[in-house]
C-alpha cells in the first residue's frame, strides 16, 4: 500500500481568478482564452492549502487500484503521478490520508483506475468540508469501476461495535446465524447505523466469512463493502 501527499503554499487572488475567468471567455476564438485559463489552473494548483480533510479509501475491486485527488478546474489528465495519492491492493483499505486544499476550492475532483492497465476507470466531483471524514470505496458496478465518498460517522459508544453496510448491488444483508434480514441494502449506497455488543455477531455477514473480530475494537466504526461474489471488505472509519 502506497499513500503520499504534499502542500503547496502560495496566496490565490481570486477575485483575480473570477474576473479572468470571465475575460476568457470574451477571448475565445481569439486567441488569448487558452494562456488566461492555463494560467488559471496554474494558480489553482498553486493555492495556499488552508484546509484539510481525512480520507480512507476502501478497494472492493478485483485489481489492485490507484486513487487520485485534486481541486475541481484543472482540465489536465487526472491520472497521473501528480494528483495520485494512494495504491491499494485488492479488497485492502489505506491508511489515512490528509487531503489538503484551498478553503475557496471545496469542490474537488476524485478518480480510481486499476493499477496494472489504467483502462478501468472512474471518476467523481464531491464538495468537501473542512476538519470533516470521508470514506472513499471502490467497487465494482456490474463490473465497471465506480467510485462512491460516504462521510464519515462516529460510534457514540466505548463498549460496543458500530457498523454501516455498502453494498454493489441491492440485497438484504443478513448477519451471524440469523435468518431474518437485518436491512434491504441499496446498491451503491451506505446503509445507517447498527450497533452490536458482541464482536462475533458480524464475523459471518451474508453466509461469508468476514473475521470482523480480528479487526475491530469496542468503540469504533466500521464500513463493510459487500461485492458481487459476496466477499467482505471490512474498513475502520477514521477521523
Amino acid at each position: 500500500m502506497f499513500i503520499k501527499g504534499k502542500s503547496i503554499m502560495k496566496k490565490i487572488n481570486f477575485k483575480t481568478m473570477m474576473s479572468t475567468t470571465i475575460l476568457g471567455m470574451f477571448l475565445v476564438g481569439c486567441g488569448g482564452a487558452d494562456k488566461i485559463l492555463s494560467e488559471i489552473e496554474e494558480d489553482i494548483k498553486a493555492a495556499e492549502k488552508n484546509s484539510s480533510s481525512i480520507f480512507t479509501f476502501i478497494n472492493a475491486t478485483n485489481d489492485m487500484a490507484n486513487f487520485y485527488s485534486r481541486p475541481l478546474g484543472i482540465t489536465d489528465e487526472i491520472y497521473s503521478s501528480e494528483y495520485e495519492v494512494a495504491s491499494i491492493l485488492e479488497a485492502d483499505v489505506s491508511e489515512p490520508y490528509t487531503y489538503k486544499w484551498n478553503e475557496h476550492l471545496s469542490h474537488s475532483e476524485f478518480a480510481i483506475t486499476d493499477s496494472a492497465s489504467l483502462s478501468k476507470k472512474d471518476k467523481i466531483t464531491f464538495t468537501i468540508e473542512n476538519d470533516k471524514a470521508y470514506s472513499g470505496i471502490a467497487w465494482l458496478d456490474n463490473n465497471k469501476y465506480s467510485l462512491s465518498i460516504v462521510s464519515v460517522v462516529s460510534n457514540p459508544s466505548s463498549d460496543n461495535y458500530a457498523i454501516r453496510f455498502f453494498s454493489t448491488i441491492d440485497q438484504n444483508i443478513f448477519v451471524g446465524i440469523s435468518d431474518t434480514s437485518l436491512v434491504a441494502a441499496v446498491k451503491g449506497e451506505i446503509t445507517a447505523t447498527f450497533i452490536f455488543d458482541n464482536c462475533v455477531d458480524l464475523d459471518v455477514i451474508n453466509d461469508n466469512e468476514s473475521n470482523f473480530c480480528q479487526i475491530a475494537n469496542a468503540g469504533e466504526s466500521y464500513i463493510a463493502v459487500i461485492g458481487l461474489n459476496g466477499k467482505v471488505t471490512l474498513a475502520q472509519e477514521s477521523f
